[in-house]
């Protein structure tokens, strides 16, 4: 029996031995599944500087002087005359005010509201799904003939103003610029040459106000050799009238369709 006992005690103590490495194998198994080694991290200000470089940011510059009629146009401008898209009249304010300080601004939203095109008499801007223009026509020192033409992917609003010592009005556009282009293009007053234009088509026409005197009006959807039976032209010419404060016909011709890559 003695024996017995003395082999039994040396069994136990064998037992809770390996239980023992068994136990202390699984804590630092468990400690190592839920202690994983931390992924390298940029500090917080890293990533904070990077985020602030990867934004948009770009420095515009533009001659306040040369520019200034027409630029100092902008903030008097009804939000009426940009119904497709925001730009509000405080925005252009500051605008304004930053080239007349800096001659330069600062773009941080790209593709919106970027600059196309900027003359003394002229401002085109890339906008959502379009452009958006102003034209300057000087009538005399301080007083104005304001065209603004809100372009869309399905047609335009067109407004005109007159603006005298910083005062605008609104004004008539057909009293401005006269007779419906497809009017004008008109040679064969039939049913099926009528059915080739219709001035529903909002985005039929091309109304080009850049040039400082004169207005060019087009249609590329008609070409002399298809539609010359029906049409004089595909483009009107318009000049501008400072006495009147309109512009007058001057010419149809026919524009060559663009070709595009």
């Amino acid at each position: 029996m003695k024996i017995h006992y003395t082999f039994l005690l040396s069994y136990l103590i064998l037992l809770v031995s390996c239980n023992s490495t068994e136990t202390d194998q699984q804590s630092k198994k468990s400690d190592s599944v839920h202690n994983p080694v931390e992924s390298t991290r940029l500090p917080s200000e890293t990533l904070q500087t990077t985020a602030v470089k990867a934004k948009y940011s770009e420095i515009i510059k533009i001659d306040y002087l040369k520019n200034k009629e027409i630029l100092d146009i902008l903030p008097l401008l009804p939000d009426s005359a940009m119904t497709s898209w925001e730009w509000k009249k405080e925005e252009r304010e500051g605008w304004v005010r930053s080239l007349a300080a800096n001659n330069q601004f600062t773009d941080t939203t790209k593709n919106y509201n970027t600059i196309n095109k900027l003359t003394p008499n002229y401002f085109e801007t890339l906008v959502v799904d379009g452009l958006w223009t102003v034209a300057l026509y000087k009538l005399s020192e301080n007083h104005y003939i304001v065209i603004t033409n809100d372009i869309v992917g399905d047609g335009y609003d067109i407004n005109a103003f007159e603006v005298k010592d910083q005062q605008i009005q609104a004004i008539s556009v057909d009293n401005l610029i006269g007779t419906k282009p497809g009017d004008l293009l008109l040679k064969n007053n039939s049913e099926k040459c009528k059915s080739f234009i219709s001035e529903k088509d909002m985005g039929m026409f091309t109304y080009d106000f850049s040039d400082p005197d004169i207005i060019r009006i087009y249609c590329d959807y008609l070409t002399k050799k298809e539609n010359s039976a029906c049409f004089k032209g595909n483009e009107v010419t318009l000049k501008f009238n400072k006495d009147l404060k309109r512009f007058d016909f001057i010419k149809i011709s026919w524009r060559d369709r663009p070709v595009y890559d």
